[in-house]
Parts: structure tokens; C-alpha cells; sequence
């Protein structure tokens, strides 16, 4: 009886340990019908389909990805790909916060700088904003984690619009429904065993 109390109470006990947190990465953005980079289309990609997410800095002290399906698609034709930067104004060091008034990147001059292209369609003017949740660098400066949304308008046309989020290692938890549930399941399996004993 003892060890079926202890069973149950450190059943109830995993209520309370955290699950490890997971590496995310991935880019995701929905586009208006009228947009020439993203035509209308929503879109979800991440490693696991095969794509690779190349990240380097930028001559402006910004982030910029690369990212594409080229080593595992075997139709040179079908291949897609996408180009992603982002830039602080007059070249500081790209750190968390909201940067509004965002013009082409690589020409944007005193604003912020945000370029996104892809499968042979880009811009050649913008505006739109961004914002960098999370941004992690290690003491060469390489990126080693970054997060954030951004909204760019086509040729500066406010109808031709383009929003996603870009993810790149971002450490995530499950949620708090994952673990109540994996704790039901626990717990179901510890009533099933008990009643077998019993029977």
C-alpha cells in the first residue's frame, strides 16, 4: 500500500519538473495577393523539410539568412529559397526592440535596414518594420540564436504587404497543455497498473 501511495506522489511530483526546452528553428510569413515577393502565399519551412538555414552578420552589424532546400532537393527546378536581413540604424549593433521605418536593406542609409527576397522575386524599394525578440551573439559576434517578426511592403505599396517570423535556434518550452496531458498519461498507466495487482 505504501509503495502505491509513494508511486502517486511522485507521479504528482512530475507536475512540477520542468520538460528540457527545445532548439526551434524555422521561417514562416503570409503574403497579400498583390505582393510580388510572397504572391499571395503562406508559407512554413524548417529543417526538418529539408531546408538549410544559413546565418552570417552583415557589413552593417545586422543578421542576415540565407535559407533554401538546394542539398536536399534533388530537382534543381523545384528548389525554393529565401533571403532574409535585417539591419539597426546607421550601422549599430542589431539588439532587441522595434525598428520602425525600415527601408531596403543594403541601401537604406540612416533608417533601418530590411530586405526580404526569394525564389528569384525582390524589391527594388521597400518600407516596413521589424522586430527582434531575442538576438544572441558570442564573443566573435557570431549569431548564435535569434528571433523576430517582420512586415515589409513591396515597392513601398502598403496593399503589397509581407509578414512572417524568422527563428533560428530559439530555445522553446513545451506547453503547459504537453505536460498536463503527459502527466495524465502517467498517471492513467499507474491506475491500470494498480487495478491489475488488485484483480
Amino acid at each position: 500500500m505504501r509503495s502505491g501511495k509513494a508511486f502517486f506522489v511522485a507521479l504528482a511530483l512530475t507536475a512540477f519538473i520542468p520538460l528540457p526546452a527545445l532548439s526551434a528553428t524555422s521561417l514562416n510569413y503570409t503574403s497579400s495577393p498583390s505582393s510580388w515577393v510572397g504572391g499571395g502565399q503562406t508559407v512554413e519551412v524548417d529543417p526538418s523539410m529539408g531546408f538549410a538555414f544559413n546565418v552570417q552578420r552583415n557589413f552593417d552589424h545586422g543578421v542576415s539568412f540565407a535559407i533554401n532546400d538546394f542539398a536536399s532537393n534533388p530537382d534543381f527546378q523545384a528548389t525554393r529559397w529565401w533571403d532574409l536581413d535585417f539591419a539597426a540604424p546607421l550601422g549599430a549593433t542589431l539588439e532587441p526592440g522595434v525598428y520602425d521605418g525600415a527601408t531596403r536593406f543594403p541601401f537604406q542609409g540612416a533608417n533601418a535596414g530590411l530586405s526580404f527576397d526569394g525564389n528569384g522575386r525582390g524589391d527594388n524599394q521597400l518600407t516596413g518594420f521589424f522586430d527582434v525578440l531575442s538576438v544572441v551573439y558570442d564573443a566573435a559576434g557570431n549569431v548564435l540564436s535569434f528571433d523576430a517578426t517582420f512586415t515589409q511592403f513591396d515597392e513601398n505599396n502598403p496593399s503589397a504587404w509581407n509578414t512572417g517570423e524568422i527563428r533560428y535556434n530559439v530555445a522553446s518550452v513545451p506547453e503547459p497543455t504537453t505536460c498536463a496531458l503527459l502527466c495524465a498519461g502517467l498517471i492513467l498507466v499507474g491506475l491500470t497498473a494498480k487495478s491489475r495487482r488488485q484483480a
